[in-house]
């Protein structure tokens, strides 16, 4: 692993939280792949809490911006911290491991704190470092949450 790539892959990863945070959703899609996968699951448990593609994702970034996702109305501010970032090049693509700290407060519920790791594969296109794949695994093996429709 070079210290270039290292580099090139946490400002990815810390643009793209960046993005989220904002609410910048449009263009958080234009860091994917058309055919990226993302799954969120609990730890060490072989069961989903979410799994989508490339085109599921943009229709949730079509609903938010119609207002009528009411798990996000008013929309819910969020704060994320990546770290222990991890880059491994293979053969045309990095393997990226990362751990998150989620932290999201919405009007009269208590605050959410999602914690875990993510597993993502990049590829190489004409724009940069894209995500192709995203495998999240939230610590803990219960959601204590009433949904989970911010995006990790």
């Amino acid at each position: 692993m070079s210290a270039a790539l290292q580099f090139e892959c946490a400002e990815l990863l810390y643009d793209e939280a960046e993005l989220l945070d904002d609410g910048h959703f449009e263009r958080w899609l234009s860091l994917l792949t058309p055919d990226m996968t993302y799954e969120v699951r609990p730890l060490g448990v072989d069961c989903w809490y979410s799994l989508e593609t490339a085109a599921t994702l943009a229709l949730r970034v079509k609903r938010l911006a119609t207002g009528s996702a009411w798990a996000q109305q008013p929309w819910v501010p969020t704060r994320r911290l990546v770290g222990n970032v991890r880059a491994e090049a293979r053969e045309s693509e990095v393997q990226v491991r990362s751990r998150f700290l989620v932290y999201a407060l919405q009007d009269g519920q208590p605050p959410m704190l999602l914690c875990g790791e993510r597993s993502d594969r990049l590829v190489r296109t004409e724009h940069g470092l894209r995500f192709a794949a995203r495998s999240v695994q939230l610590l803990g093996r219960v959601l204590h949450q009433p949904n989970l429709a911010i995006l990790l």
